[in-house]
């Protein structure tokens, strides 16, 4: 071996001795409560629980092969494409202090007698509501099959018309429920148990499981009218054996005056056929902007063939905004992108939403035994929520 590289490697190894291998105490409960235990509890939509040393340590093998494949957390954006304050991901040093731990054969550190759980009590994340909505009867969820979305019709019987500044959700089963919209329905709507594709609609709020719910700033909100009907849609996971749930949605008030109104913009292709056999059939759908708006968020909505979205806006002197790029499309995985920094769209500008689907026998997600058999119906949806321009 050359002279050279005998003493990097001698280096190397003097300064991985004198670097102190992370214990649980000593930082690596820290990341866990920050990105993992919101899911990952007893009881809680995560397989495995993270919230006490014991848990970790039993499963830090799969801690780090779940980090190292960037399984989780759950983030299906792409880095780099868009960027936004609800990302979960791991920084770099995260990573790194969770791998060597787990390669360390994950040292405790200097535990209590008795470690008390570190991870959030299970309540409203703003404290009590201003108005709570549950559906009349609980949802028996099934042992197996395909993961259905469930969707209800909600009275509200409000004498005055209010803004919402967030919303919360407190499953019934928290093992179960994944992912939550809620928006206005007008005068005698009904929900249908199909993607969603109205845009007369208005979004109030969109909850999933492994983020924190997430509120608008002071003079933004959501228009909820008198007496209108809310439409809860609600994405359940099966777990192998029959459960019910009967979950309830928050409503949080802003108490001062709103300067604007949230709105929500629908891009979508409407059905769509996917032809049996295909495995990268491509859709797209666009919006061009009437006026000067500000995006406030994102949200891509496919069906089950649905394997990678693309969200981008060209403005009118030709340049192009990023918004969003789902790789890796998981139905299951469904999530509102918040913005970090709003993006300001002059009037004439176009978002174009691109989309490809996998009807072939390849695609795990279609029921089996009717893989790619026949032409199957899907769609290509993208929530825009924005305010516009004041001037």
């Amino acid at each position: 071996m050359p002279r050279l590289l005998i003493f990097s490697w001698t280096l190397l190894s003097a300064i991985n001795a004198q670097t102190p291998v992370p214990t649980y105490t000593g930082g690596v409960s820290q990341i866990l409560e920050k990105h993992c235990t919101a899911c990952h509890r007893d009881g809680l939509l995560g397989r495995i629980p993270l919230d006490s040393y014991p848990q970790a340590r039993l499963f830090a093998p799969e801690i780090r092969l779940a980090i190292g494949t960037r399984k989780m957390p759950p983030w299906l954006a792409v880095a780099g494409f868009g960027d936004f304050r609800n990302d979960p991901s791991l920084s770099v040093a995260e990573m790194e202090t969770l791998i060597q731990w787990a390669d360390a054969n994950a040292p405790p550190g200097t535990l209590p007698k008795q470690p008390p759980s570190q991870a959030k009590p299970l309540d409203w994340a703003f404290g009590p509501p201003d108005l709570i909505l549950q559906p009349k009867a609980a949802v028996r969820v099934p042992a197996v099959g395909e993961v259905e979305c469930q969707c209800f019709t909600i009275k509200t019987r409000l004498r005055d018309s209010k803004a919402v500044r967030a919303i919360d959700v407190l499953p019934g089963d928290r093992r179960l429920v994944e992912y939550v919209r809620v928006s206005v329905g007008s005068e005698g709507d009904d929900c249908s148990r199909e993607i969603p594709t109205s845009s007369a609609r208005a979004s109030l709020g969109e909850w999933s499981a492994a983020l924190a719910p997430d509120e608008l700033p002071q003079g933004i909100g959501r228009l909820l009218p008198s007496r209108s009907n809310v439409i809860v849609e609600i994405r359940y996971r099966k777990i192998g054996y029959a459960l019910s749930d009967r979950s309830r949605i928050g409503l949080y008030f802003h108490k001062n005056p709103i300067k604007q109104y949230v709105q929500t913009q629908t891009i979508t292709s409407g059905a769509l056929r996917v032809p049996s056999g295909e495995w990268s059939f491509h859709e797209q759908a666009t919006w061009r902007t009437a006026k000067n708006v500000t995006l406030l968020s994102v949200s891509p909505h496919m069906g089950n063939l649905g394997t990678e979205m693309c969200v981008a806006a060209e403005l009118p002197g030709g340049n192009t905004k990023n918004l969003v790029w789902v790789r890796e499309y998981d139905r299951n995985r469904q999530m509102a992108y918040l913005f970090r920094h709003p993006i300001n769209l002059p009037a004439g500008s176009t978002v174009h939403v691109s989309g490809y689907f996998d009807n072939s026998a390849s695609n795990r997600k279609i029921r089996s035994g009717n893989s790619g058999t026949s032409p199957k119906e899907d769609i290509l949806t993208a929530f825009l929520e924005y305010v516009e321009d004041s001037h």
